[in-house]
């Protein structure tokens, strides 16, 4: 027969119980997966990151003339710009983004300005402009996750993201 003791004592074990649970299933607020009743997946995720280097764009012909000695011909136009990437992308855009510091994913446009001079008369002159980018080697691993564990494969792939930076110019004259 229950009377108030025998119901009190019985809450305080059914509490005791349930924050025993709460506590075996947590680590630093993370809930534990008990062996993740049989998971499998393939994953893949960001294991190295290469120094920083220049790459280029193709130059294109911004202006071109012909001139007197001492005039100059300029170029000036509102240029569009994106960024981009090479290699085979296994990560995620983010992740990639996050492990080099820079994003590969946008674009804008921004002034590109130059102004070169004659050196005699009748002489021609193309103005070249080109995007450079700051570039990044990025060594991306296949994972599998078995039942709780994190296996790493022989399987890789390279992804090289390329961050516009700025407008590079060059007058080429003949």
């Amino acid at each position: 027969m229950l009377n108030k003791k025998n119901v009190s004592l019985l809450v305080i074990v059914c509490l005791l119980m349930i924050i025993n649970c709460n506590l075996a299933f947590a680590d630093n607020g993370n809930l534990i997966k008990p062996n993740d009743a049989g998971g499998y997946w393939e994953y893949w995720k960001v294991v190295e990151v290469g120094s920083q280097y220049w790459t280029y764009s193709s130059w294109e012909i911004g202006a071109s003339g012909t001139g007197y000695k001492g005039d100059s011909i300029a170029y000036g136009e509102q240029k569009s710009w994106s960024s981009t990437y090479s290699g085979t992308l296994k990560c995620s855009k983010n992740e990639i983004e996050a492990s080099v510091g820079y994003s590969f994913t946008n674009s804008g446009s921004q002034w590109a300005s130059y102004t070169a001079y004659f050196e005699y008369d009748g002489q021609y002159i193309e103005i070249q402009v080109r995007s450079v980018y700051k570039t990044k080697s990025v060594k991306q691993q296949k994972w599998i996750h078995n039942d709780g564990y994190d296996v790493p494969t022989g399987e890789y792939a390279y992804v090289y993201p390329k961050g516009w930076d700025h407008w590079d110019y060059r007058a080429v004259k003949y």
